[in-house]
């Protein structure tokens, strides 16, 4: 689950990862990219990378 809090409202919000057919366990490796404006992520479990973009004026539900 990628999950984001926002101070203002005290609120969370999660996203689950999709991870195809096979489950994708724990997540090790995440950082933002250079620029700061997306996710990278790596699941371990099926060797994939995924991009989160961050969209910084959505509203938190």
């Amino acid at each position: 689950m990628l999950v984001r809090f926002d101070r203002e409202s005290e609120t969370f919000q999660s996203w689950p990862i999709p991870s195809g057919p096979v489950y994708a366990g724990i997540l090790r490796h995440m950082r933002t990219t250079l620029d700061g404006k997306a996710l990278l992520i790596h699941q371990s479990g099926t060797n994939h990378l995924a991009r989160v973009t961050v969209e910084r004026d959505a509203p938190v539900r």
